[in-house]
């Protein structure tokens, strides 16, 4: 409500829906900014039905038509002021054949009229995005009107040519005319492009003129192209009353030149330049504020079946006249590599990227849905019944998801420098798989594949760094970072086959609540074979270090070390059904904060059962036994136990498949759990899929 004009102030940021005290008005003036008041949303309808027709007298000429309709009612609970609810447009379009040839100059004529009604409503845009700044339309009012009228001018070889002349009103407030002038022409080994338009408009409180213009030429050279580019913006609009100009008002010019050499296809390069001025209005006058140099370059320097190299590079100094504001330096770059080595033996790729940017302090809120379509679930940690932000878990069972989270508007923004690596090599000895030297057909069954990740935002400067394996500073804004290493041994294969994983990740966000950061690492092993045909071995060894680190919640701080180990048995009745039992072993330890431990038995059995195409069921028996030390009732001891009671816990769950038609699939899914201290929890779902 703005200061001293309402009786409540904010005192409480941290929950999710924010908290108001009421504050005593002082000689009857409000001490406050807030005031409890909500705007009430009526129910809305709008419905619209079009009619089309074409008609052709002769070859000549085509005649089209449109009619359309709609009924918005912007309160269904309430008939008063329903005398506007109705609208109607309508289009009518006449494109007439003057010269017709088939190796010349052809022309075509066109007349074009829009009727909209003041109080038809669409559903979807009519025009383009920017059809209001086309127009400098200020809420127009009253009954609209669009006349277009031109010539088309075309030639097989040579090009194109449009002149429009077009007319918008409002009955009430606005009278625009518009002259546009679009071309696209090549001669010989010159290519000519033009996009302009003049606008001149008037109304009760403004007057204005607008002039757009988009140039390029382009000249090819028997190994490259030559070419330029001119762009440029004048608009004033006028303020009746004063007669000084509006802040609608703005120009700017650009110029651009640039060089290529090679096929723009396949193997090329391209460099240009471009510079471009600013005005903006300051006192009532346009008048220069910055000035900007760009330089660019696109290029495809190797492009073979086996090597791939891409360039791209665009620098830009953006220079102010006011001597307060420093310089500004942009660059946004990227190169592209691909590599294969020895018959796909080696197969590598690569992307380095620097890019100036703006990334947003995030603030964000809980909104509670309907039960179990969410993905948070809230545990009120100090019990005392307010919704903070530090409260909300990710929901480990589907009937907890209540509530999912929403980005909130924000304005204030980090200028950021990012430097991104992302890169993958695999090495696949599989054509050594027929060859007789004992050593290589040994390695032909092994397959190893390395990912590599890293994304850095630092706040920008005025100065670019191209180094990546820096030690973290106060500059870094974000940062995501992965590293996975899969080798292989029979890949695909269930005779022996062993997977060795190491994934470590690391990531850091800034939010309005403060820095986040979390860093894992995982060792897994894997191994796999079949007996007999029939039985199946599978067994996993994994482990994890997993750190948070919140800068203001120091309760979400937590250092977790934890080790599993899970054998299964299968048995493989035939192709479409399989039974399992397994047993699974887990500690975990958190070595800062509380010191808490788990020590973690599970034991289980599956199956999975399918007929043909038709029919589907798998399904999944847990028993748990956890032995917990320390404070249950906590988000180290929430991701510990992974929503699970400290004791005996018993978790199942079954899902069904079916195919009702070839379109038509029906899965059923249903999921139970039950702990020492609460009752059994069901939760099913339906659901019904339809293909087009």
């Amino acid at each position: 409500m703005g200061d001293h004009n309402g009786n409540y102030v904010i005192t409480n940021t941290n929950a999710i829906s924010t908290i108001y005290e009421y504050v005593t008005p002082i000689s009857g003036v409000p001490q406050g900014n807030y005031e409890p008041i909500i705007q009430l949303i009526s129910p809305t309808k709008l419905q619209m039905a079009v009619v089309n027709a074409k008609f052709k007298p002769n070859e000549k000429t085509q005649i089209n038509i449109e009619l359309a309709g709609s009924k918005n009612d912007l309160n269904l609970f309430s008939d008063i002021d329903d005398e506007n609810n109705n609208g109607f447009a309508t289009k009518l379009t006449i494109e007439r054949n003057l010269i017709k040839k088939d190796s010349a100059w052809n022309l075509n004529a066109l007349v074009d009229v829009d009727y909209i009604d003041k109080n038809f409503k669409t559903i979807e845009r009519l025009y383009r995005v920017e059809f209001d700044r086309d127009w400098n339309l200020e809420q127009p009012l009253g009954h609209q009107n669009i006349i277009r009228s031109g010539f088309h001018l075309f030639h097989p070889k040579k090009g194109t040519v449009n002149y429009t002349f077009e007319h918008l009103g409002y009955s009430e407030n606005y009278n625009g005319n518009r002259h546009v002038l679009i071309n696209n022409n090549r001669f010989k080994k010159l290519n000519l492009r033009s996009n302009s338009s003049i606008l001149k408009s008037s109304s009760p409180s403004f007057d204005s003129k607008f002039l757009r213009l988009s140039a390029a030429a382009t000249y090819q050279l028997k190994k490259g192209w030559v070419g330029a580019k001119m762009s440029l913006e004048n608009n004033q609009q006028y303020d009746n009353n004063s007669e000084l100009l509006t802040g609608l008002s703005q120009k700017y010019n650009q110029y651009e030149t640039f060089i290529g050499r090679g096929d723009s296809t396949n193997i090329f390069v391209e460099m240009g330049y471009k510079y471009r001025i600013n005005d903006s209005l300051k006192s009532g006058k346009l008048a220069r504020v910055n000035n900007s140099n760009t330089y660019y370059l696109k290029s495809q320097l190797i492009n073979k079946p086996n090597t791939k190299l891409a360039v791209h590079a665009n620098y830009r100094i953006l220079n102010f006249e006011e001597n307060t504001l420093e310089t500004e330096k942009n660059l946004n770059s990227r190169v592209l590599f691909q590599k294969n080595l020895y018959q796909h033996f080696l197969r590598f790729n690569t992307a380095f990227e620097v890019n100036s940017g703006v990334v947003p302090q995030q603030g964000f809120t809980f909104v509670e849905v309907n039960e179990g379509q969410g993905y948070y679930t809230w545990i009120d940690y100090n019990n005392n019944g307010v919704q903070e932000l530090n409260e909300f878990e990710i929901a480990q069972f589907q009937d907890q998801a209540n509530y999912v989270k929403i980005l909130l508007p924000n304005q204030i923004f980090i200028k950021t420098q990012q430097n991104k690596w992302s890169s993958s090599l695999t090495i696949d000895p599989k054509k050594w798989i027929d060859s007789k030297n004992t050593t290589q057909k040994f390695f032909s069954k092994f397959y190893n594949q390395t990912n590599l990740l890293l994304d850095k935002k630092n706040k920008r400067k005025n100065e670019f760094s191209f180094i990546l394996f820096t030690p973290e500073s106060d500059n870094l804004i974000t940062l995501n970072s992965n590293f996975k290493n899969t080798l292989f041994f029979k890949r695909g294969k269930q005779r022996y086959s062993t997977i060795y994983t190491y994934v470590q990740n690391k990531t850091k966000n800034s939010l309005s609540i403060g820095f986040q950061e979390n860093e894992s690492k995982n060792h897994q092993i894997q191994f796999i074979h079949k007996m007999v045909n029939t039985w199946l071995f599978d067994f996993k060894n994994k482990v994890d270090d997993t750190q948070n680190t919140s800068e203001n919640f120091t309760s979400q701080n937590y250092h977790v070390k934890s080790l599993s180990t899970l054998p299964k048995l299968s048995y493989l009745a035939n192709s479409n059904t399989k039974f399992d039992v397994f047993y699974e072993y887990v500690t975990k330890e958190n070595v800062i904060g509380g010191l808490e431990t788990l020590s973690q038995q599970r034991m289980g059995v599956s199956f999975q059962i399918s007929k043909t195409d038709q029919v589907s069921f798998n399904g999944e028996f847990n028993y748990y036994i956890n032995t917990f030390e320390g404070s249950t009732f906590s988000p180290v001891a929430y991701q510990m136990l992974e929503g699970l009671d400290n004791g005996k816990n018993v978790t199942w769950n079954i899902f069904v498949q079916k195919k009702l038609t070839k379109y038509l699939d029906l899965n059923i899914t249903y999921f139970g759990r039950k702990t020492e201290t609460s009752k059994t929890i069901h939760t099913g779902n339906i659901q019904l899929k339809a293909f087009f």
